[in-house]
């Protein structure tokens, strides 16, 4: 996994990070300053900004770091709203975690979650594909 930024001549500088995926990235998203990345193994590493708790995790926010609390489950796709995450499971699960403001994490409440939640107001809708705007989540249904 490498970050890229861009320098003041506008020229892309890639700076490896301290972490080796095992598995290949089969999604990656941004908000405004945290990024999410889906392993082809279904985990999830988030690094950047956890202000409202979008990175789902504790731990050194600028490294990234797995979401544990989405081990066992197998994750096929992410989103990254300003500040919060969604997850897709291969059993059409959403979780959802960051920030709640105005219902966007699908809980049915407007709280903020420092760790992945059950989206249960999606529970028996197949969900194909998880996205998510600048303070909204779309999910394509089947």
């Amino acid at each position: 996994v490498e970050s890229a930024r861009l320098r003041a001549n506008k020229e892309p500088v890639l700076t490896p990070l301290p972490y080796r995926a095992d598995d290949k990235v089969i999604a990656m998203t941004s908000g405004i300053a945290h990024t999410v990345i889906c392993s082809a193994g279904g985990s999830v590493l988030t690094f950047g900004s956890n202000m409202d708790g979008q990175l789902g995790r504790s731990g050194e926010p600028g490294l990234p770091g797995p979401v544990s609390a989405l081990d066992g489950l197998a994750v096929v796709d992410v989103g990254a709203g300003r500040a919060h995450s969604v997850a897709l499971t291969d059993q059409g699960e959403v979780w959802a975690w960051g920030s709640g403001k105005g219902g966007r994490l699908g809980t049915g409440c407007n709280q903020d979650e420092a760790e992945p939640v059950f989206a249960d107001t999606l529970e028996g809708t197949t969900i194909l594909q998880v996205q998510c705007g600048h303070d909204y989540s779309l999910v394509l249904c089947e």
